[in-house]
């Protein structure tokens, strides 16, 4: 990478590279700081998918229930 990037760059002795990187011409900006606020409605929003996720999910394991239900009493029933 620091060569694609033409980095400057040392080798070491064992084999590692060292890589020269001038901070002043990095341009980070934090993001804002969130309030509780905040977090308190997405955990709310979460929680609610979660719960109809779930729903979802139980309806699927009742059907798939008596789908296997279906297909496990037909195979002891001899075909003719």
């Amino acid at each position: 990478m620091d060569r694609r990037l033409r980095l400057p760059h040392q080798k070491a002795k064992d084999a590692k590279v060292f890589v020269s990187v001038d901070l002043s011409e990095i341009n980070h900006k934090p993001l804002p700081a969130r309030s509780s606020g905040d977090h308190q409605a997405i955990t709310a929003r979460l929680k609610a998918s979660i719960e109809v996720l779930q729903m979802e999910l139980a309806k699927v394991e009742a059907s798939a229930a008596g789908l296997r239900a279906d297909f496990d009493g037909s195979a002891s029933v001899p075909m003719r």
